[in-house]
């Protein structure tokens, strides 16, 4: 006789994630109109430009959270190489395509642009939760840990290569975190932090970009017409919000004293129109989605399917603390945007995926 222990037992799916997702995709489609559309109208002709463009991918991002739902999450143990191989020829492509503003970041098909690195995210997510449930408790041996840090650093160094330093950081980032969640010992996880720390220090000393953010960190006010001009114009729309902000739409560093308001500098944006009680607001959503999360994947007796969530909760987190963190010049710029809320068709897209997974694990948990 079939016990409930002997079979699989679905429950409910956690409603509270996708609530909590959806309005902070609902934020971020208010605010990139009132962000972008001074920019949007001189450069494009129309204020509805970037408003357009993200509305399509958030309904693309929907199909694509349905599709997450549905798809069992230990399917993707079985096509595990299959999404690599796609993540590396997605990476190598864009490196012999012609660049895009300067940047090879982009796959560009008719009107549809896809950024790979957003891929990458979730190809490396999947691969460290992956080798984390294939060596359990045997991932505090190095040896073991070498397959999926190859991974990751692969990824990141092509990259880097295109380049995006932002994307390649919170990468690594997320997969260290994870890791070191997942079982990695204290003296392996301090050998990466060197190595990884000593790795940053020579892209910066030998990448011209990456100097100059570290620059524009240290001293924004320094040079506010040059390097430090994102940095100090969005630390004045921060503090020029207050309590309550100046309005919806009345944002006066929207109007180019702040390069792209709707993507990595929308937080400034926001405290500026709606002031400080609304960004906590969303910082605290942010902190009770990723809450949400971690429960999922502590209620997850499935240990693949519970470091898949906390990969994914973990580059939600990484993501809005540097996001944020720019904004208030709390770290160097890296130009990462603030998760659902940004501009960035790829992004969303992915995210929403990604969501989407998290919501089939909650729902098959048992």
């Amino acid at each position: 006789m079939e016990t409930l222990q002997s079979r699989k037992v679905r429950t409910k799916m956690d409603r509270t994630i996708l609530i909590l997702t959806y309005f902070l995709v609902t934020i971020g489609i208010v605010m990139i109109f009132s962000a972008s559309s001074v920019q949007a109208r001189a450069e494009q002709g129309s204020s509805v430009h970037f408003l357009r463009s993200q509305v399509m991918y958030v309904v693309l991002g929907t199909l694509a959270l349905v599709l997450g739902i549905n798809f069992n999450y230990r399917n993707y143990k079985k096509i595990f190489i299959p999404i690599l191989i796609i993540n590396f020829a997605l990476l190598l492509l864009t490196l012999v395509l012609p660049p895009i503003k300067g940047v090879r970041r982009w796959i560009r098909i008719a009107s549809f642009s896809f950024q790979a690195s957003e891929f990458s995210k979730f190809a490396v997510i999947l691969s460290t939760a992956y080798f984390l449930d294939k060596y359990k408790k045997d991932i505090s041996k190095f040896l073991n840990l070498l397959f999926p840090i190859s991974i990751m650093i692969i990824t990141v160094l092509l990259i880097i290569k295109q380049p995006s330093l932002s994307a390649s950081m919170t990468i690594a980032a997320t997969s260290f975190i994870t890791l070191f969640i997942g079982g990695m010992s204290i003296l392996h996880g301090l050998i990466i932090v060197f190595a990884g720390g000593v790795g940053m220090y020579l892209m910066s000393k030998f990448t011209g970009y990456g100097s100059k953010r570290i620059e524009s960190f240290l001293q924004p006010f320094e040079d506010m017409s040059g390097k430090g001009w994102q940095v100090a114009n969005s630390l004045f729309a921060i503090s020029s919000g207050g309590m309550f902000g100046v309005g919806f739409g009345k944002s006066a560093q929207k109007f180019f004293y702040i390069s792209e308001p709707q993507n990595d500098f929308i937080f400034a944006v926001i405290a500026e129109e709606l002031g400080f009680f609304m960004c906590m607001g969303i910082i605290l959503v942010f902190i009770f989605l990723i809450f949400k999360m971690f429960r999922v994947a502590l209620q997850t007796r499935d240990i693949f399917g519970r470091m898949l969530v906390i990969g994914i909760a973990v580059q939600i987190g990484v993501q809005v603390f540097l996001n944020i963190g720019v904004a208030t010049s709390s770290v160097p710029n890296t130009g990462v945007g603030l998760p659902f809320i940004s501009y960035g068709g790829t992004s969303i897209l992915m995210f929403l995926f990604m969501i989407g997974i998290v919501l089939n694990v909650s729902r098959n948990r048992n």
